[in-house]
């Protein structure tokens, strides 16, 4: 009879937080999607953050929601299911600009903190909207 081995904390770790870790690492590849763009439309309408952002925005969560339902494991087969899914993704992603919009809005305007520094910290504020919003709404699993 073959002994289990045991697993580390660290195993145990990951195997309890994989959704968050998965979540996170895919979130950080798409910041740096969301950022580049960001940055470089910023620098082609020589400032225009509100349009820097909606583009990056746009193309970064497309990319997200198609990686978001491997991380979550939902790929639901009704079509019904799928269009609800994506509509709530939407629906939480257009909330989450909004507000991520209006942080960048109050740190620029009113702080006067740098166009990027305010982008960092708008993103991180809206990661852990974005966490809450996919794990109990879109892909309906508990939290953490």
């Amino acid at each position: 009879m073959k002994k289990k081995k045991r697993k580390s904390k660290i195993e145990k770790f990951y195997l309890k937080n994989k959704v968050f870790i998965l979540y996170t690492l895919v979130s950080f590849f798409c910041t740096g999607i969301l950022y580049s763009v960001y940055y470089s439309i910023n620098l082609i309408t020589d400032g225009n953050y509100f349009i820097a952002n909606l583009i990056a925005y746009t193309l970064s969560f497309t990319i997200l929601y198609l990686l978001d339902k491997e991380v979550f494991k939902s790929k639901p087969t009704r079509k019904k299911k799928r269009i609800e899914q994506l509509t709530m993704f939407i629906l939480f992603r257009i909330i989450g600009f909004i507000f991520d919009s209006l942080l960048l809005m109050i740190l620029i305007e009113k702080f006067h903190i740098d166009n990027m520094v305010s982008k960092i910290i708008s993103s991180l504020v809206t990661f852990i909207f974005n966490y809450i919003t996919n794990k109990l709404f879109v892909y309906k699993n508990k939290l953490i």
